[in-house]
């Protein structure tokens, strides 16, 4: 049962100027702290590291993260690339500074006045405690029967929330993305000392810190609260090594090429390759693509929410958004990984991490001497060419597990029919075309 009398003391504590009360604290046993919280996690076998410094450069993606409250506006794009690559994050949000990470995740957050939250049932009445009987299978709310919010935001997305309000809207996601967890709940005192014996938001709360652990043992959480700094930024895994890598071997490539041409030769491979350093200076300045749009609260925000969908729908629905481009990323994607596993299996590197395999110009070697046999000098030499130019177009093309966090990455019909012809006429040369066609076409 939830009393009457607890909820008037809420209201009259929340109402009341004149209480100075440190919000969120950790260490506190106060209506308002987090002492219980912590030591929820600490009972259960967590280690709770507190800071008031979130580095980005040295988050490890062994370690979880929770956010509480953010006052300084968060690093969307790290937060976003450490969670692409295994990262974990539990972020509390109702009125923070978390928007550009929600803008990365397209969700999309509404604060309600008073009285105006989209749901039917609030304790004793009071609007601004909605009650949620949250239905469906999932580890967040497993024994779960209600959880009562406490002047919580709205967030939405096209995807299906894990608690929802009933008229539109959601308290809590989980969304997966790229190889890691974002667990959002749209009211930064859900687990506050007052609030965490209210209902099954305890056990919410048990439910969470094992979801975001992944139930292991040990787990060392980072909680990170209101007023804490955000420096540095946050390096993604092997992030710019394959693109300087590859601008290297292409300038080591050129370099050998021109310096066997004859004179008049070599001035006019230089003024070509000057007429192409030009062309890709003014698409520079002058970009082609239409610039994506801002994300923007949605009018019709308080429309039913599907239905759950799975994580490739989530992804989907999120990335055709209807103010961007058809963008053809994603089979090129599974174009690139299917070629990979196919091209390194050939060379006797299969299976191997990226880090462990060897270069762009010496793969191209071994493919040369496997392959290139028989040739004269100058076929030898145009096909080398041509396979170097493929693989480093190759590594533009993000992996299929960060397409859509990648959002920048666009690729139209025409280059998604040019890099297919010319996977084709490279496995075609290695016999490997018929295999690449049964995989793609489903033939068996």
């Amino acid at each position: 049962m939830i009393g009457r009398a607890f909820f008037v003391l809420i209201f009259l504590l929340i109402s009341s100027p004149a209480l100075a009360i440190e919000d969120f604290a950790p260490a506190s046993a106060d209506w308002y702290g987090l002492q219980g919280f912590v030591q929820l996690g600490e009972s259960l076998g967590f280690e709770i590291a507190m800071s008031d410094t979130l580095d980005w450069s040295q988050l490890s993606l062994a370690e979880p993260v929770i956010i509480v409250y953010p006052r300084a506006e968060l690093n969307g794009d790290s937060l976003a690339d450490w969670v692409g690559d295994g990262g974990r994050v539990l972020l509390l949000d109702d009125f923070g500074k978390s928007q550009s990470f929600l803008n990365r995740l397209n969700v999309t957050r509404v604060e309600p006045s008073l009285g105006s939250l989209p749901h039917n049932e609030f304790a004793d009445d009071m609007p601004a405690f909605p009650v949620f009987h949250p239905s469906g299978r999932h580890a967040l709310i497993d024994g779960v029967g209600a959880i009562v919010a406490n002047h919580p935001s709205v967030i939405s997305n096209e995807g299906g929330p894990v608690v929802a309000f009933t008229a539109g809207g959601a308290l809590v996601y989980d969304m997966n993305l790229g190889d890691g967890k974002a667990i959002l709940m749209s009211d930064s005192s859900l687990f506050i000392n007052q609030m965490l014996g209210i209902a099954d938001n305890e056990l919410l709360a048990q439910n969470s810190l094992e979801y975001l652990c992944r139930n292991e043992r040990p787990c060392r959480i980072h909680l990170y609260i209101g007023d804490f700094s955000n420096v540095g930024t946050y390096k993604r895994l092997d992030d710019g090594a394959n693109l300087d890598q590859s601008v290297g071997m292409i300038n080591r490539f050129l370099s050998k090429l021109l310096e066997g041409l004859p004179g008049h030769e070599l001035l006019f491979y230089l003024s070509l390759l000057l007429g192409i350093g030009m062309a890709a200076y003014l698409c520079t300045v002058f970009p082609l693509k239409r610039m994506r749009a801002y994300s923007a609260f949605v009018d019709d925000f308080y429309r039913p929410i599907p239905e759950p969908q799975s994580e490739f729908d989530w992804n989907l629905s999120r990335f055709g958004l209807p103010n961007r481009r058809l963008n053809y990323a994603l089979p090129l994607s599974i174009l690139k990984e299917l070629f990979e596993e196919l091209f390194l299996t050939d060379l006797g590197l299969w299976p191997s991490e990226p880090g462990a395999r060897p270069n762009i110009e010496a793969m191209t070697d071994l493919f040369g001497e496997k392959h290139l046999k028989g040739l004269s000098e100058a076929d030898r030499r145009q096909a080398r060419s041509d396979l170097l130019q493929l693989l480093v177009e190759l590594t533009a093309i993000p992996p299929r597990n960060r397409v859509f966090l990648d959002s920048e990455a666009h690729f139209g019909a025409a280059d998604l029919l040019r890099l297919n012809r010319r996977v084709l006429e490279t496995l075609k040369r290695m016999g490997l075309d018929d295999e690449y066609k049964r995989r793609t076409h489903g033939n068996i």
